[in-house]
Formats: C-alpha cells, structure tokens, sequence
C-alpha cells in the first residue's frame, strides 16, 4: 500500500498520494451483518453486471483494434 503511495507521488500526482494515504490509513470495517448470505437478487445482479462489464470491454478492444 505504501509502494503504490510512493509511486503514485514519484510520479508527480501529489493530491491523489495525499487521499490514498488519508483513506489507507484506516482499515476496512468489514460488513456489518456477515451472517447473513446475499439474497438471489443480488446474485443476479452481480451475474448482470459482470456481463455488461464484458460487452464494455469487447466493445473497447475493438475499438481499440480497428
């Protein structure tokens, strides 16, 4: 975390560095109700957006491509 940090100000963007340090700080809460397993709907749509997110790319390569 601290490498990406340092990279990221090496590379001149000091702003960004400055928030991944005040948001990396801190560690992740976790979930609030871990017991609880995702219902069908959330299910489908992660299954939904994963597509979307392969057309996006297909599309994008062969823009890309061409």
């Amino acid at each position: 975390s601290l490498i990406g940090v340092l990279v990221t100000a090496i590379l001149g963007y000091w702003l960004m560095a400055l928030l991944m340090l005040f948001f990396g700080v801190r560690g992740h809460p976790g979930p609030v109700d871990d017991a609880v397993p995702l219902s069908n709907g959330r299910k489908i749509l992660a299954v939904v957006l994963l597509c979307v997110l392969i057309i996006c790319a297909t599309s994008l390569r062969a823009t890309f491509l061409s």
